[in-house]
């Protein structure tokens, strides 16, 4: 299951604070993407507070800057293949407090400068300790010079022996580390989220190209393999041998029933993981069918 991250622990106390935007010789960035990117460090380093400046004519004084800040999370937890980072911020700021100031502009446009206070579900001494820990356990799996598909099955066969599903903190909504991959690898016991976030990482670290994607009450992966992107659900497949597997590289007949009530969350995060519309070539069809 999910962690109820989007109504639990959103914080948002959003606060203007004075009619007045960026000062003091601040950068002041003029689109979502180089914001995003300025931003992007701070968050992977788990910092707080986290400001930025933005120029944009998207802004309301009567909505506020959440659609705003949203279009810059979704910028710094793009997916560029770095493993502690794209789909790993998404799943790993759980929510946050803002206060802002803005100043409108002649053009219409307005400045506006966001102090937000991100809720992490790890510290930066675990996240240092869990990027360890993955070099530990593809070094022991030994898959340095293996094909995609023996990559993709040592992972998915590690996490499956090696993690269980977190039943104790299901409904823990003070505890955050349950549904983090540091829970599933270090502690081995994490839910959905924190398990699908594990592969993304081994995945990737392992020179594949993988994704998290959520619903409403669930997280697993896709992972490209021999030209093609298959779904993965390590989850439902925890406890089993490989000769067990039913959830191990699916084409995407196969998932549909995954694909529905795709979550979108109130701090940004979660809208970067629909990946319905961003053209990824999936096999039909089962690997190997």
């Amino acid at each position: 299951m999910m962690r109820k991250r989007w109504l639990a622990l959103l914080l948002a106390a959003l606060t203007a604070l004075a009619l007045t935007g960026c000062g003091g010789g601040e950068t002041v960035y003029q689109d979502y993407a180089s914001a995003g990117t300025a931003i992007r460090e701070e968050l992977a380093g788990r910092e707080t507070p986290v400001r930025i400046c933005v120029n944009t004519k998207e802004y309301s004084p009567l909505l506020g800057p959440q659609r705003v800040w949203d279009s810059i999370v979704k910028e710094a937890g793009r997916h560029t293949g770095d493993p502690m980072k794209g789909d790993h911020i998404a799943m790993s700021v759980l929510g946050y407090s803002m206060t802002y100031t803005e100043e409108k502009k002649d053009d219409g446009s307005y400045d506006l400068k966001m102090t937000a206070e991100p809720i992490y579900d790890t510290t930066v001494e675990q996240e240092q300790e869990l990027k360890a820990k993955a070099e530990e356990i593809l070094r022991s799996l030994n898959v340095s010079e293996a094909s995609d598909y023996e990559t993709v099955r040592a992972i998915y066969g590690w996490i499956c022996e090696n993690v269980v599903y977190d039943y104790e903190h299901l409904e823990a909504e003070d505890y955050y580390l349950h549904g983090s991959a540091y829970a599933a690898a270090v502690n081995g016991t994490a839910v959905c989220a924190g398990i699908a976030d594990l592969f993304y990482i081994l995945a990737n670290e392992a020179g594949l190209d993988a994704r998290i994607i959520t619903n409403s009450n669930h997280a697993w992966n896709f992972v490209q393999v021999d030209g093609k992107y298959y779904y993965a659900d390590a989850t439902w497949d925890l406890g089993k041998s490989e000769a067990e597997y039913e959830y191990f590289l699916k084409g995407s007949l196969d998932f549909d029933y995954h694909m529905g009530n795709v979550t979108f969350g109130p701090s940004g995060f979660s809208n970067i993981l629909n990946h319905s519309d961003l053209g990824y070539d999936f096999s039909m069809y089962a690997y190997g069918a």
